[in-house]
């Protein structure tokens, strides 16, 4: 896929690892998604016994991105709509 499409796809996140601030608390089986996630998806991780937290529809993170391709001299350029999000490159 593009790179404006798979900025564009739903997310999700995990608080299962350590943070990096003392205490490095973690969450276990932690997961938000976005609500885009489909209700069938969020079963199957439910029965692995993932613990869900479900957030709007386009509200986990932003991102901006600029790819350049040497092989053609192309940039690619993708921006979030999650955000205020602008990609230029020339």
């Amino acid at each position: 896929m593009d790179i404006q499409r798979a900025i564009e796809e739903p997310r999700w996140t995990t608080r299962s690892f350590p943070a990096s601030p003392f205490p490095h608390t973690m969450y276990p089986a932690d997961l938000g998604v976005e609500s885009r996630i489909p209700g069938s998806v969020r079963q199957a991780l439910l029965r692995k016994q993932h613990k869900i937290r479900v957030h709007s529809a386009w509200s986990l993170g932003s991102n901006a991105v600029i790819v350049f391709d040497a092989r053609t001299g192309v940039f690619h350029v993708g921006a979030d709509p999650r955000a205020n999000a602008y990609a230029t490159a020339w």
